[in-house]
């Protein structure tokens, strides 16, 4: 590398499984996007962390506590206009971010829409107007999970035996549809026994094995994840790591 350092990530989420979908996916567009870590580990290149490297993610409900500790406030209009949801607790966080020494190199905030797409553009609200006429010393990476992450699992889900493919067309007759390519239509709603709650169709075709799930995300076609996920936000993410930060490594080769 040219930069024997490597490039420090922050990663901003609710749950620990959702930085772990969100750091794997990043791993494989870059190793796909950049020919000579392609099937290398990328350990020695990057570190994904909290506030400080010692922390492997930092959490959307520390932020509050954290800013109002380093007396860090977020306030305003976001290009002349009010904030959707998420734009100012983003901005706080990335303000937050900005008070790290050493700056992270690159942000991922990773958040569950849980049904409501407003919180796209509160995201991007905050990513694109720090200050008029200032940017973030850093790039900034948003990854949708609409509406849970168990959606963007899903849509890597392919039957290994017959046993599984038994019980995928069975969950498919139940739902009315196929819950890979049609996940975003799957529901965020807290009962474990509706139909369509996206937790509950992930249970069941994976019998709660988290080995399962992680295959899931892990072994399917990078170009199948983002034709099923088109609508989950999966996508969007996984161009948003080839093109943002893919280059990064570029660089630094």
């Amino acid at each position: 590398m040219g930069d024997s350092r490597p490039l420090k990530i922050a990663v901003v989420c609710e749950a620990p499984a959702d930085r772990d979908i969100a750091c794997d996916l990043a791993d494989r567009v870059i190793g796909s996007e950049v020919p000579s870590l392609a099937g290398a580990s990328l350990e020695p290149y990057r570190v994904y962390c909290g506030l400080s490297e010692s922390q492997s993610h930092l959490l959307w409900q520390h932020v509050d506590n954290a800013a109002r500790h380093l007396r860090i406030r977020a306030h305003g209009f976001f290009a002349g206009r009010p904030g959707a949801h998420y734009a100012r607790k983003a901005r706080l966080t990335l303000l937050l971010l900005t008070a790290c020494r050493p700056k992270p190199d690159a942000v991922l905030l990773i958040v569950d829409t849980d049904g409501d797409l407003s919180r796209c553009e509160g995201l991007n609200q905050a990513r694109h107007h720090p200050k008029p006429g200032e940017r973030w010393s850093f790039e900034v990476v948003v990854g949708l999970e609409h509406t849970k992450r168990e959606c963007w699992v899903l849509c890597g889900f392919d039957p290994c035996d017959p046993k599984e493919e038994s019980l995928f067309q069975s969950v498919r007759q139940e739902l009315g549809f196929d819950p890979r390519t049609n996940a975003a239509s799957l529901t965020a709603k807290h009962h474990p026994q509706d139909k369509r709650n996206a937790k509950r169709v992930l249970r069941v075709l994976t019998a709660g094995i988290a080995e399962r799930e992680q295959s899931c995300w892990r072994q399917a076609e990078l170009k199948v994840l983002s034709a099923r996920g088109l609508e989950t936000g999966l996508a969007a993410y996984l161009d948003e790591v080839r093109t943002i930060l893919a280059p990064l490594f570029k660089q630094q080769m």
